[in-house]
């Protein structure tokens, strides 16, 4: 059965965190990211033998992590784009700034310098939600690793 995109509102697990906690903050999901993250998830569980829906649940947990990152990547990636074409515009009018770029001296875009760095902390952020997932499938701690490259090759 497909859930529609309002059926978390009715699931149980929005209704334990209410009775448990008295109250949740929830984020709701590009549809499009949720899907094809949480759907990588359960073609996952597929393939591990004696797969039990506790891992199925913390699989979908961090893979709902992963598409609320990749929103964000997502977002700064469209605000950078948006002050790239207002850069493109004051250059074309403003002369001060053209008269500068012509003499090789680049005026930094602060906001543009802002959103690239949101992205690539967004980047990171989304490889760490990763290797959770390969944690969890490979039953390993990844509080004790210190690199992707420790994580992976311990996993595998």
């Amino acid at each position: 059965m497909e859930r529609q995109p309002q059926d978390w509102l009715e699931s149980d697990g929005l209704k334990r965190l209410l009775h448990e906690h008295g109250g949740a903050t929830v984020v709701p999901n590009d549809p499009d990211l949720a899907g094809a993250t949480i759907g990588q998830v359960f073609l996952l569980v597929r393939g591990i033998p004696g797969s039990t829906p506790e891992l199925t649940s913390n699989l979908a947990m961090v893979a709902n992590a992963v598409a609320i990152k990749l929103g964000s990547m997502r977002y700064h990636h469209r605000r950078y784009i948006e002050h790239l074409y207002r850069r493109f515009t004051q250059l074309q009018n403003e002369n001060q700034i053209a008269n500068l770029s012509r003499r090789n001296v680049r005026v930094c875009e602060r906001d543009m310098l802002y959103e690239v760095d949101a992205f690539f902390h967004q980047f990171k952020s989304t490889l760490d939600m990763l290797v959770k997932i390969l944690c969890i499938v490979f039953v390993t701690t990844p509080g004790r690793l210190s690199t992707y490259i420790e994580v992976m090759v311990t996993a595998l």
